[in-house]
C-alpha cells in the first residue's frame, strides 16, 4: 500500500490541511439513511466527490510540475552577487493556483522563498538574487515545494534533494603590495631565464600561464586531472609562501558580525585572511608560484594545511581557512630558510622572528591598537626584513579584481 502511494505520488507526500472539511460528506450520507431524504443523498455524494476530486487535483497537479534552477551568477569573492534562474513548468492541463518554494541553502542573506502561479501546460520563470557578504563554502539547496487544490483540503509536498556547494573567497584590499623577492627576482623570461633555470628536475607542479608545453607531465596529468609541469630547481627560487598565523589564542575574541559588509574589521582574524588573499592574488598575477600555510583547525597542534601552488587553490583554502591549533613558530619551522614569505601575524611577542630568512621575508603584523607593534617592526627591520602593522577594526578599501587575477588562470585549470 505504501509503495503503491509513492508510485502514485512520484515521491511526493499528500497531506490534508483542513480535517474538519472531510466530515460533512459522510455525516450528510449517516443523516440520508437514517431519514431516507433523496435531497441529502444528493447533497452527501456530491461532497464526497468534491472530496475525491480535490485529492485527485492535487495529486495529479503536484506529481506534474517540475521545477529547475540554474546558477547564473556565481559569487567568486565576497561582497559579489549571486544570482539563480527557476523555470516552474506545468506539464498538466489543471492549472496551478498556488506553488510555494522553501530553499533550505546556507548562503547567508540569501532568499529564495517563492510563490508562483502557473495555467496548465504553461511554465514561469523568475530570477533571484543577492549580495554574498561573507567568504566562506555555502550550500546551494535541497528545496521543497508545496502546492493545493482550491479549496485548500489537501497540499501536495515534493522535494529536491539535489545541493550545490558554493564556495566565496575572501574580498582583496586595496592596498600598496611589495612582495619578497626570489633568489632569481620575478619569474625571468626569455633568454635570461634560460640562464637561471637550472636543468635538474625537482618533482612536478600544477601548470602557470608562460611554463612551455614541452614541460607537460602527462602521466601526472593523466593522473590526477590537473595539467602538471615538470619542476625545476629554478622554480623554487621564485616561490613564495604565505604564512598565515591562524592559532586561536592568539587572535582576541570578537563579537557577533552583522553580516553587512564583506569583511568583519572588528575580528582581527578575517583581517588576517583578506591580507593573505591580497599578497596571493598580486603574487599570482607576477607570476610567481604560490603556496600557504596555516594551521588545520581540525588538526593536532603541529600539523599545518599547504596549498597547492596554485592561486585558485589558495582561494579555496581562504574561503574555508578557520582559527586552528598549531603556533606560528612551529608552522615557520617547516618552512625553508631559503624561501621567499609573508608572515601575516596577531603575535606581537616577536619570539618567531629568529625563524625568519632574514632578506626575503615581509611581515604583517595586526595590532589591536595603533602603534603597539612599533617596537617589533623596529627589530624586524634591523634585521633585514620589511615589516608592515594593520590595525585590527580599521577598514581597508576593498577591490573586485577577480576577472584581473583570472584571466591569468589558464582555461584548461577551470572549474
Amino acid at each position: 500500500m505504501r509503495a503503491a502511494r509513492r508510485w502514485l505520488t512520484r515521491g511526493g507526500s499528500v497531506q490534508c490541511e483542513r480535517p474538519a472539511l472531510l466530515a460533512p460528506g459522510p455525516l450528510v450520507l449517516v443523516a440520508a439513511f437514517a431519514s431516507g431524504a433523496s435531497q441529502l443523498y444528493v447533497i452527501g455524494y456530491a461532497l464526497l466527490l468534491l472530496t475525491i476530486g480535490t485529492y485527485v487535483w492535487v495529486v495529479w497537479t503536484g506529481t506534474q510540475l517540475r521545477i529547475t534552477r540554474r546558477l547564473v551568477a556565481a559569487p567568486a569573492r565576497a561582497g559579489e552577487r549571486i544570482e539563480e534562474q527557476w523555470t516552474l513548468t506545468n506539464n498538466g492541463w489543471l492549472p496551478l493556483l498556488w506553488l510555494t518554494i522553501a530553499d533550505a541553502s546556507t548562503v547567508p542573506g540569501y532568499a529564495t522563498r517563492r510563490v508562483a502561479t502557473v495555467p496548465g501546460g504553461g511554465a514561469r520563470n523568475w530570477h533571484t538574487s543577492s549580495a554574498v557578504v561573507q567568504r566562506g563554502v555555502a550550500r546551494l539547496g535541497p528545496y521543497r515545494w508545496s502546492c493545493g487544490d482550491p479549496f485548500g483540503i489537501f497540499s501536495y509536498t515534493g522535494n529536491e534533494s539535489t545541493t550545490g556547494v558554493l564556495l566565496v573567497a575572501p574580498a582583496l584590499a586595496a592596498i600598496p603590495v611589495m612582495l619578497p623577492p626570489g633568489a632569481s627576482g620575478a619569474r625571468a623570461r626569455g633568454a635570461e631565464a634560460a640562464q637561471l633555470r637550472s636543468s635538474q628536475v625537482g618533482g612536478v607542479r600544477e601548470y602557470l600561464p608562460g611554463d612551455p608545453l614541452n614541460r607537460i607531465h602527462w602521466p601526472t596529468t593523466a593522473r590526477t586531472g590537473n595539467v602538471m609541469v615538470r619542476r625545476l630547481d629554478a622554480d623554487e627560487t621564485d616561490a613564495l609562501l604565505i604564512v598565515l598565523d591562524s592559532y586561536a589564542a592568539a587572535y582576541p575574541p570578537s563579537g557577533a558580525t552583522s553580516g553587512a559588509e564583506p569583511v568583519d574589521w572588528d575580528n582581527p582574524f578575517e583581517l588576517a585572511v583578506v591580507l593573505a588573499a591580497t599578497y596571493a592574488a598580486h603574487a599570482s598575477a607576477a607570476g610567481r608560484v604560490v603556496g600557504i600555510v596555516l594551521a588545520d583547525s581540525a588538526s593536532q597542534p603541529g600539523q599545518s594545511s599547504v596549498a597547492r601552488p596554485h592561486y585558485t587553490r589558495i582561494d579555496a583554502v581562504l574561503a574555508a581557512a578557520q582559527p586552528g591549533t598549531t603556533p606560528v613558530e612551529r608552522l615557520l619551522a617547516r618552512v625553508s630558510r631559503t624561501a621567499a614569505i609573508v608572515v601575516i601575524t596577531p603575535d606581537l611577542s616577536g619570539g618567531w622572528a629568529a625563524l625568519l630568512p632574514s632578506t626575503r621575508a615581509t611581515v604583517l603584523l595586526i595590532e589591536p591598537v595603533a602603534g603597539q607593534g612599533a617596537a617589533l617592526i623596529a627589530r624586524l627591520q634591523r634585521i633585514g626584513c620589511v615589516a608592515h602593522a594593520f590595525v585590527a577594526g580599521a577598514a581597508l578599501p576593498l577591490i573586485d579584481a577577480t576577472t584581473q587575477y583570472r584571466q591569468r588562470v589558464p582555461a584548461i585549470m577551470t572549474r
